[in-house]
């Protein structure tokens, strides 16, 4: 499921039609929020005590590592240990082990400081067992970026494209109209107007730039669709440890927090 918001300096509104574009923006600017190194938490040492299961401890520990997990914003360390687990009888005679079995341990006085729990996404598979098998493993967890190891990356994809501007030169009736539609989907809908079927622009941001409209010459000159320099739409898919809003919040808060230091370094060599 994805969700437009209007990003204004005032804050980060839900907006179901289109985004409010971002004036006097280069292309530089923009790809700086895809670099931007924002911080997660992942498990990094796995300590496994006893493992009789099929999956072996490097393969766990490597599932166990790629985990999203959910952590509370002043953690730096934390502890997952996961506890012994038998599969009960069943027709299959085997069991699964899925990742919100992971049980939090706190370390010091984690319990008390943290606000809030630490959590693993649920129902992600980790291995199978079958009768007296069993998995006992102390798991670490760290906080870092991207830049240290895939794992800590919050997103798997985040691009930008241009947003696309249409416009009609002319009017577009008739079976043009209808064509209009049909080459560009979601970009035009159909309307009548005084006993006439008429063409007019629906949702700018459906366009894919394909330009199929240009195949019928008449179209080609009633109907323009260009790329906007300056305004830009974002596409974050986030992998599930921080939601994509807040991503592209944190996203800004790291850019800020670098351009002070810069300008710290700066004011010091003056």
């Amino acid at each position: 499921m994805s969700s437009l918001y209007n990003v204004t300096e005032t804050g980060i509104t839900p907006n179901p039609l289109k985004p409010t574009p971002s004036t006097n923006t280069s292309e530089e600017y923009v790809d700086l929020f895809k670099k931007a190194s924002v911080p997660t938490m992942a498990i990094e040492t796995v300590y496994v005590d006893q493992n009789t299961s099929i999956t072996h401890d490097e393969v766990l520990s490597h599932r166990l590592g790629l985990l999203p997990k959910q952590p509370p914003d002043t953690a730096t360390r934390l502890t997952q240990k996961h506890l012994s687990s038998t599969p009960p009888p069943t027709t299959n005679n085997f069991t699964t082990v899925y990742s919100h079995e992971l049980e939090w341990i706190p370390c010091g006085d984690q319990e008390k400081r943290l606000k809030k729990r630490p959590e693993i996404m649920p129902n992600i598979l980790i291995t199978k067992l079958r009768t007296n098998q069993k998995i006992t493993l102390e798991a670490h967890c760290k906080k870092s970026t991207g830049s240290d190891h895939a794992k800590f990356s919050p997103v798997c994809t985040a691009s930008y494209r241009m947003m696309p501007v249409v416009t009609m030169l002319e009017k577009v009736e008739g079976e043009e109209a209808e064509e209009l539609v049909t080459l560009e989907p979601g970009v035009f809908k159909l309307v009548e107007k005084s006993g006439k079927i008429t063409a007019e622009i629906s949702d700018p941001l459906a366009s894919t730039m394909s330009r199929n409209f240009m195949r019928n010459p008449s179209l080609a000159k009633k109907i323009k669709i260009e790329r906007s320099a300056r305004d830009f739409i974002f596409s974050i898919e986030a992998v599930g440890q921080i939601s994509p809003v807040d991503c592209l919040v944190q996203a800004i808060e790291v850019l800020k927090g670098k351009g002070e230091r810069l300008k710290g370094i700066m004011e010091s060599e003056e």
